[in-house]
């Protein structure tokens, strides 16, 4: 049985009953083999590219890129405007579809599989692309759409979210004074 400590290991937001209601915590942590889509070999990849080629028009954004990201790794991309970044990073999670090659992010293919991969990922974005004008709750409406939240759930989950976070008094202001 785990000791007093193990408690402790998990996250404080992961021990929310709020959280637990909504997320249910995965044994094991969060790239766990319960979290990865398949047991094989590849299992020890979080992230793996092949040939991953994404055209606009006539310009080549990503040309070939073969890259492999073992679990348990912290990863950024870094490199000179025009580079691919952001392309790559908008194909890793489902929000651009790669024009050749193959991309697995914690098992799944992409883009067949892009709704459970990104509800396994975390991703932290250089800058929100936001618009500076938007309320706190409609950011958080934006990322209810962006996770494919159902239309139906969508209200309550923004409100279940300003409640957790405590911010439900500032729901109406700008997101952009927000720390994070």
């Amino acid at each position: 049985p785990p000791g007093p400590d193990a408690a402790r290991a998990v996250p404080r937001w992961q021990r929310c009953a709020r959280w637990q209601k909504c997320c249910p915590s995965v044994p094991g942590g969060l790239l766990s083999p319960e979290v990865l889509n398949h047991d094989d070999a590849r299992a020890s990849l979080a992230i793996s590219l092949r040939g991953v080629v994404k055209r606009f028009s006539s310009v080549v954004a990503v040309d070939g890129l073969d890259l492999d990201v073992p679990v348990g790794t912290c990863f950024g991309l870094l490199g000179p405007n025009g580079a691919g970044k952001s392309t790559t990073m908008r194909m890793l999670t489902g929000q651009a579809i790669a024009d050749e090659g193959s991309i697995e992010v914690l098992g799944y293919t992409l883009p067949a599989q892009s709704k459970p991969a990104r509800l396994r990922m975390g991703v932290c974005p250089q800058e929100s692309n936001l618009d500076v004008d938007l309320s706190v709750r409609d950011v958080l409406d934006v990322f209810s759409r962006m996770y494919r939240v159902p239309s139906a759930r969508r209200g309550g989950a923004v409100e279940e979210a300003l409640e957790v976070a405590g911010q439900t008094a500032r729901a109406r202001g700008k997101a952009v004074p927000l720390c994070g």
